[in-house]
């Protein structure tokens, strides 16, 4: 079927929109989700846990300490409770106090023990056998969660805002389906495919592909032809338009019709996610 051409490249497309466009797609949606209760776990057990202190190095000086006071912490490793203990030690005249952790192990209340510092930072101290925070390396698989969101950010994200800039900058074409293919990834219950187009690039008069994959097969099996944009510099750069997230609509004028505020609803999460960073460090710094 004929479409309106594009109105001539550079075209508009409000700061509001564009972000709308790259924060779009499944991807995204599983991404930020993701990465941001990965997140969340992460700040709860992997900032309170034996995680942060991965790069320390250096040598430890020992002293003779004496437990001063021990306190439930209301947290738990395999059902046994965490227990928080205070300890009091001496370095070249200053007494000090630290603090350690223990699961399922108890001392008590003026209990006499050896105490490890760094002799560079007394007030860093621990006792031998015993953790500085309050979980151990055993919490570190939260990290999987916000890294595999950090995956599908990466590759949402590098799509999204190649979308982007051919909305702005790319040339019109239509592209032939040559080969369709089922991969190992499903979305919701429906097999991701993986589709390849061809099209003649009129500026060097050579045919090129483009690949894209979606579980959506709606979006490029309803027509013969799929519209799509590419880079007239280096037509192996291109996008089907359909698969674009939330891609404005083309006028009649082949201007780019500005989204409807329904569509910007695609930043309500990843809005929610960046504001809790914020939140948490300023409430960590202040």
């Amino acid at each position: 079927m004929p479409y309106a051409p594009l109105s001539p490249p550079p075209r508009q497309i409000p700061l509001l929109d564009r972000l709308t466009i790259i924060v779009g797609g499944t991807y995204a949606f599983f991404g930020w989700a993701f990465y941001g209760m990965g997140m969340m776990f992460f700040a709860i057990f992997g900032l309170n846990s034996e995680i942060i202190h991965w790069f320390e190095f250096g040598d430890w000086d020992e002293t003779p300490g004496v437990i001063v006071g021990e306190y439930d912490t209301n947290a738990s490793e395999n059902d046994s409770p965490v227990m928080r203990y205070t300890f009091r030690y001496a370095v070249a005249g200053d007494t000090l106090e630290g603090q350690a952790y223990v699961t399922g192990s108890y001392m008590g209340t003026g209990q006499q023990v050896i105490v490890e510092y760094r002799p560079d930072n007394p007030q860093t101290a621990r006792i031998p056998g015993t953790r500085r925070e309050m979980f151990g390396w055993g919490v570190v698989f939260v990290i999987i969660f916000p890294l595999i969101g950090l995956g599908f950010l990466f590759f949402a994200l590098r799509r999204n805002l190649k979308a982007v800039d051919l909305l702005v900058n790319g040339s019109f074409a239509q592209g032939k389906l040559e080969s369709k293919a089922p991969t190992s990834t499903k979305v919701n219950e429906q097999t991701v495919y993986r589709y390849t187009f061809s099209f003649v690039a009129p500026e060097t008069g050579q045919t090129y592909q483009v690949e894209t994959r979606t579980h959506q097969r709606h979006l490029v099996e309803d027509e013969e032809t799929e519209r799509l944009l590419y880079a007239p510099s280096d037509p192996s750069h291109a996008v089907i338009y359909d698969t674009i997230p939330n891609a404005p609509a083309i006028q009649p004028d082949g201007a780019l019709a500005p989204l409807s505020p329904r569509r910007h609803l695609a930043l309500i999460i990843p809005g929610l996610v960046l504001l809790s960073h914020i939140l948490y460090l300023m409430f960590k710094l202040g």
